[in-house]
């Protein structure tokens, strides 16, 4: 990829970062601070690779696991601070074109639909940026435990401890290939890797989370999300499924309908009984739209 785009347009500043590359971590690290166009990499610009600069994401893998997916194009999702206003950045994303790849795209963009209209519901007036108090709510952590895991792949996790005896084995043979492909290759000659076992947190059982009241907007985001699901489930038993020709008309068409019975559409449904009343219209639709 990197000789084609220098073939192809001479003028490109093109970094490499591929774990076969003594550099590879330079050149990730040179790509937020020195002229460069495009890093071409392979599984290395991923978690926790912070570049908010980037505005294009290309993706060429064959992989369609959607936290895998989320994780590559999350790295042009950063709000960059010292760019334009957050609201006025963007991030195109590259892709090809095969139903899995659309369904992702698809998901991405139900969340920027969700996401606007958690704004348009907010106050007038209601600050918004740098300076300003504290935004709305928008959610609260439920759970979070911390595991040994430090790195992993799509079909292994590894130890802290396995990952130093590894990067040690890398020292002493001069590679610079990843860890967990090193790992597989023992597996397959079947030499064990032995891993120190650490209780997981997860296998004790939890103390019940405090009660925390909800706001009126959460009830009101909760509802709202709720009328979705009913259209959702009244198109599907009408045969319209969520990969149909002309499945983003027909949740048009059934939303401005329950918008029209209720009275109200969702960004001014911003009290629990206007919420209600939209519920309550998207559950009769089959009476409504027969």
């Amino acid at each position: 990829m990197k000789k084609y785009l220098e073939e192809r347009y001479p003028a490109l500043r093109v970094g490499l970062a591929v774990s076969s590359e003594t550099d590879a971590a330079q050149t990730l690290e040179d790509f937020k601070h020195q002229p460069m166009d495009i890093l071409v990499t392979v599984r290395m610009a991923f978690i926790g690779y912070d570049c908010p600069q980037i505005t294009v994401v290309g993706i060429l893998t064959n992989y369609r696991h959607s936290g895998h997916l989320s994780q590559l194009v999350g790295r042009g999702l950063r709000v960059w601070k010292e760019g334009p206003p957050p609201r006025e950045q963007s991030c195109v994303i590259v892709a090809p074109d095969d139903p899995k790849m659309e369904e992702f795209l698809r998901y991405l963009r139900e969340e920027e639909q969700q996401g606007l209209a958690i704004i348009e519901r907010r106050e007038p007036g209601e600050p918004d940026g740098p300076g300003g108090t504290v935004q709305e709510e928008i959610s609260y952590i439920d759970k979070a435990y911390a595991t040994n895991t430090r790195a992993s792949d799509n079909e292994r996790n590894m130890e802290a401890s396995t990952l130093t005896m590894i990067e040690g084995l890398k020292v002493a043979v001069d590679s610079g290939e990843d860890a967990t492909k090193l790992l597989r290759l023992l597996d397959l000659a079947g030499l064990a890797v032995q891993e120190q076992v650490v209780p997981d947190p997860r296998s004790a059982p939890p103390a019940p989370p405090p009660q925390v009241p909800k706001t009126e907007r959460q009830q009101v985001a909760e509802i709202n999300a709720k009328v979705k699901d009913e259209i959702t489930s009244y198109l599907h038993l009408r045969g319209v499924s969520v990969k149909a020709p002309g499945y983003e008309q027909a949740v048009t068409n059934a939303t401005g309908r329950v918008n029209s019975v209720a009275g109200y559409t969702s960004a001014e449904a911003d009290t629990v009984d206007k919420a209600d009343r939209r519920l309550r219209a998207a559950k009769a639709l089959s009476r409504y739209l027969g």
